[in-house]
């Protein structure tokens, strides 16, 4: 509560945190794959694949923000 203000505080600097390392992923993908707009296309839906697979929780709060400060505090 004190260095966020509560936990919708919490909850919104741990997705802010995750969105920011999610997109850094998909730029690293894009430009690991040279310059073909094919390959970078392709590398960054593989990379969203990739990373919503280890990531369930995280892609799951980012798709429904709406939802995440709606759960009960015992869950």
């Amino acid at each position: 509560n004190y260095h966020f203000g509560g936990r919708d505080g919490l909850i919104a600097q741990a997705m802010a945190l995750g969105y920011e390392r999610y997109v850094e992923g998909l730029w690293e993908a894009a430009s690991a794959a040279g310059e073909d707009p094919v390959d970078r296309l392709m590398a960054w839906i593989d990379r969203q694949i990739d990373w919503t697979c280890e990531n369930p929780g995280l892609s799951a709060a980012l798709d429904f923000p709406t939802f995440v400060t709606s759960v009960p505090a015992n869950m």
